[in-house]
């Protein structure tokens, strides 16, 4: 089995919605974010269309915010701002050298995405929004 499906599936059995994305970090969907899914039968075949598809996965809609960190970020600048954040759920380095950290969400919290907003070189994740 392809190994990139063998992880989407295995984000999806863990409750993570997930979609294909290119290696430009835009989808192969029509609607992107919108529709992923946990469904297997519909990733299965995604992934046969797209078998080195990126895996996407859609924040909110898993239950999860997260800190996009890319290079040059401060990760203990940031947590210093943020004062005393909840334990991490998860944590992907990501292939430019960065890292995401992700974070449960409350029952219908929906968080804003942003931009640097937070601390320079730090991105949002959360309601409609992926990684």
């Amino acid at each position: 089995m392809n190994k990139l499906l063998k992880a989407a599936l295995e984000y999806a059995d863990n409750g993570l919605y997930v979609f294909p994305c290119r290696k430009d970090k835009s989808p192969y969907t029509n609607n992107g974010v919108l529709d992923a899914t946990t469904d297997p039968t519909i990733i299965k075949k995604w992934w046969k269309k797209h078998p080195k598809a990126n895996i996407g996965m859609a924040c909110g809609q898993s239950g999860l915010v997260m800190l996009d960190f890319d290079p040059g970020s401060d990760e203990k600048e940031t947590y210093k701002a943020l004062g005393n954040p909840p334990k991490t759920h998860m944590r992907v380095s990501t292939p430019r050298g960065g890292a995401h950290h992700g974070y449960e969400t409350g029952e219908g919290e929906l968080v804003a995405n942003s931009a640097s907003k937070i601390s320079e070189n730090v991105d949002v994740r959360g309601h409609n929004g992926y990684t």
